[in-house]
């Protein structure tokens, strides 16, 4: 059993690994037109893509990736659309991570990919019965799980920067922009894992968490 194939009997079909500043030598798609984030991971569950700062203009992302320091410009906005006050949007936003020194974001990585480079993280689409399995996992792991509540930068903010900053699982049910913009469903949550306690999720010496799933009453 091939690696992807052992990612979707945990995941589904509905991930994405992810790599920040790899090269590889296989076709990566770079797009041209500009793209969220969360857009992006949404095709990238078919196609290789690469985020850049010419092509990434979602100012939620384009803050989380620390190509723009908008805080102050992004809170007022973000406060604006939604009729919330400066201040609760301030404050979420300090609690939202930032990644430092991004130049661009490998997105969809195949197999033959990652025999030039290591993930750094599984971004997943789950339903809420699946991820129960994940946390019994986790938690036998003693891996933490963060539970995000913000209502924004779902996707890019409290999963992707934050899953890779700290180091943990992230888990968010997502924003208005993921949900138009980013193909997660209704009955979808985002969750975030780094790449080698993904590959803990998969070994076959382990019982896998659908197997935990399972057996749950």
């Amino acid at each position: 059993m091939t690696t992807t194939e052992k990612l979707r009997k945990v995941f589904g079909r509905r991930f994405t690994l992810v790599n920040l500043n790899g090269e590889v030598f296989e076709h990566i798609n770079v797009p041209q037109k500009e793209l969220k984030f969360c857009e992006a991971v949404h095709y990238s569950f078919d196609v290789p893509i690469r985020l850049n700062r010419v092509n990434l203009y979602c100012p939620g992302a384009r803050r989380s990736m620390g190509f723009d320091e908008n805080d102050g410009m992004l809170a007022g906005t973000i406060a604006n659309n939604h009729r919330l006050p400066v201040s609760e949007v301030a404050e979420s936003l300090r609690k939202i991570p930032v990644i430092k020194m991004v130049k661009h974001i490998n997105l969809g990585l195949t197999e033959a990919m990652t025999g030039d480079i290591t993930p750094d993280l599984l971004i997943a689409y789950l339903q809420p019965e699946k991820v129960t399995g994940l946390m019994q996992w986790l938690a036998r792991k003693g891996v933490g799980l963060n539970i995000r509540p913000f209502f924004l930068l779902s996707v890019c903010g409290s999963v992707a920067a934050a899953c890779y900053t700290e180091q943990e699982a992230s888990i968010s049910f997502g924003c208005q922009d993921s949900r138009k913009f980013g193909g997660l469903q209704a009955d979808e949550v985002v969750l975030g894992i780094p790449w080698k306690i993904a590959l803990e999720m998969i070994n076959p010496e382990e019982t896998g968490p659908e197997k935990r799933q399972e057996t749950c009453e």
